[in-house]
């Protein structure tokens, strides 16, 4: 799992790299579903990521991050394991895609809720620690519809 999870910088790249694919596998589940409620599902968090990843840009802008850890920027690219997974979906037949999609999904939200629970709780910044609060109501709403939509 993600180490020192309470510091900035391992928070801003993990949650980073997740929005960034939430964005990219929401995008291509708009798209490729075959569910309309797992196409609709896949708009949703591509609008709500995109609105984190906003959210995040704007938290290390604030002199509050800035004078603090000045270095300190938004991830601009998936990691490799983010990669495989987007790649993962690209490849996938059809008639997997939808299947494949909620998985990862689920996965991907577990892992989130941690980190924004982790760091709210334990984070070395406390306008971090704020994002990562307000944030967290939203992942687990996102686990909740993912509960309901099953895995199709």
């Amino acid at each position: 799992m993600m180490k020192d999870m309470n510091t900035s910088e391992v928070f801003v790249t993990n949650a980073g790299v997740g929005d960034l694919y939430e964005v990219a596998a929401g995008e291509l589940a708009a798209q490729r579903a075959s569910s309309d409620a797992v196409r609709a599902f896949g708009q949703m968090m591509a609008e709500h990521h995109t609105t984190a990843v906003h959210q995040m840009r704007a938290a290390l802008m604030s002199r509050e991050v800035r004078e603090g850890l000045p270095d300190l920027t938004p991830v601009a690219a998936l990691d490799a394991k983010r990669q495989q997974m987007l790649d993962q979906l690209l490849a996938a037949k059809d008639s997997d895609f939808d299947g494949l999609y909620l998985e990862q999904q689920h996965t991907a939200h577990r892992e989130a809720a941690v980190l924004l629970d982790t760091y709210a709780l334990q984070g070395d910044n406390p306008q971090l620690r704020s994002l990562a609060a307000g944030g967290l109501p939203m992942i687990q709403r996102h686990l909740r519809l993912l509960e309901r939509l099953g895995t199709h």
